[in-house]
């Protein structure tokens, strides 16, 4: 085994378009500056006396312990070649383009180019470890193939790269899996969300090589962001009629206008099996919006939007017939299968495919508000004070038929939002990669 193994910090492997080695860096606050840190803060985590540190194999490492713990002796230097895309707002110290002189955080100590940012040195100093920052801002998503090809192993603890190039020099890392038993916070962790486990260990064999990395938590990262006051102008205000357009003329709009008609083929089919249980309906737990200290069971119920939007004397029936121009069928004549459906999508593409596309945007709105009205229940009571709250608030369980949903709604209804009463269809998108890129829209889909 390379003597010189490294542990590799990743993204998460299957989501993110590149995977992080982490690279730690080093150098806190220099003693000139205006306020220097706190010197209360412990900088040793024991005594590196070595009659109280013992070694103990891990299969062909050799790890120091004390007391059955990792340990290592205080002041232990952490190499770190940690960047992304040659950004330097992601390394772990300040770049020469972020500081120029020196610059006062709102922490009150004193940086200059070079120092590690304050989350780091903190890092450091609760660990007892001093961080060096030796990024290589030309080497962006090949940083361990490129330690690899330059015999580097010796000179870097943490590296970031790709799944793939960490797949290919697992010779060369450090298999955490090995040290569970000394990482109990971890191994928690691991267990708490098996997604996360289960994500860092699909391409070794149960060997975890690299750390996870998230711009969230608690599941592989799938979130959207929505302009705010759209939402409360589709689900709490409401839109201007007369400013709607019609499911066609956005369509055709972004086909280069090739678009005749509406078929159900063309149209997101609403899922049908979201049933944990009971059949028609699923039950997620989320946020008491009168206790945010409480989890409390939301039930989503298609069976009795299906019920509600059969009778067009409720009003999810009357604005289902209103769109569509005849009542709800439950989706037999326009094909949506044998089942019967109550999802929102497959009652929005009902007013879509009777009406070949003609149907405008606030009429789509409509059926939503009513939709959120029946389904969305805390037993038999309203679940939320609003309808956008849904979407918007701590208490917000909304899935991706709602989604669709929604977003059907502001490409229909664009004209009401402030701004954009002179844009075109063509030049409105619900949803968009970030950065313009397409970089997680196929785990979106």
């Amino acid at each position: 085994m390379n003597k010189y193994k490294k542990i590799a910090t990743a993204v998460v492997a299957t989501v993110m378009a590149g995977t992080m080695v982490a690279s730690l860096a080093a150098c806190g606050p220099k003693e000139a500056d205006v306020k220097l840190r706190s010197t209360d803060i412990p900088t040793t985590r024991f005594n590196a006396a070595a009659s109280e540190l013992t070694e103990q194999a891990v299969g062909d490492l050799k790890v120091t312990l004390k007391d059955g713990k990792l340990a290592y002796p205080a002041g232990t230097t952490v190499v770190s070649n940690i960047i992304d895309s040659g950004n330097a707002d992601r390394a772990i110290g300040f770049d020469a383009s972020q500081i120029a002189g020196s610059w006062t955080g709102l922490d009150g100590y004193t940086y200059s180019a070079g120092d590690l940012k304050p989350a780091w040195w903190q890092f450091g100093q609760n660990l007892g470890i001093n961080f060096k920052d030796d990024k290589k801002t030309d080497r962006s998503g090949k940083e361990l193939s490129t330690v690899g090809q330059n015999s580097e192993w010796a000179n870097y603890n943490l590296i970031n790269s790709s799944v793939g190039a960490i797949n290919a020099n697992t010779d060369n890392l450090v298999d955490l899996s090995k040290f569970l038993q000394y990482m109990p916070n971890f191994k928690a962790f691991l267990e708490q969300y098996p997604i996360v486990e289960w994500s860092l260990k699909m391409n070794t064999d149960g060997a975890i090589y690299m750390i996870p990395y998230f711009d969230g938590n608690d599941d592989i990262e799938k979130y959207e962001m929505v302009q705010r006051d759209w939402v409360k102008k589709v689900l709490d205000d409401g839109v201007d009629a007369s400013k709607a357009i019609s499911y066609l003329d956005q369509y055709k709009a972004k086909v280069n206008g090739e678009a005749t008609g509406i078929t159900i083929d063309n149209l997101t089919a609403g899922q049908l099996n979201w049933s944990t249980g009971e059949a028609n309906k699923y039950t997620v737990k989320t946020v008491n919006p009168s206790n945010k200290s409480q989890l409390i069971d939301l039930t989503v119920d298609y069976g009795a939007a299906l019920t509600a939007a059969k009778d067009d004397t409720t009003a999810l029936g009357k604005a289902v017939k209103d769109a569509a121009g005849v009542a709800y069928d439950g989706g037999a004549s326009i094909s949506l299968g044998e089942q019967e459906s109550g999802n929102i999508v497959d009652l929005q593409n009902y007013a879509i495919v009777k009406t070949q596309g003609a149907v405008k945007g606030d009429a789509l709105a409509k059926i939503l508000q009513e939709y959120i009205k029946v389904a969305y229940k805390n037993g038999t009571s309203p679940f939320y004070t609003t309808l956008s709250d849904v979407f918007l608030s701590s208490s917000g369980a909304w899935d991706a038929d709602l989604m669709v949903a929604m977003f059907r709604c502001v490409v229909t209804n664009f004209k009401s939002f402030n701004g954009l009463a002179d844009a075109q269809a063509k030049e409105v998108w619900a949803l968009a990669g970030r950065e313009m890129k397409a970089q997680r829209e196929n785990d979106l889909i």
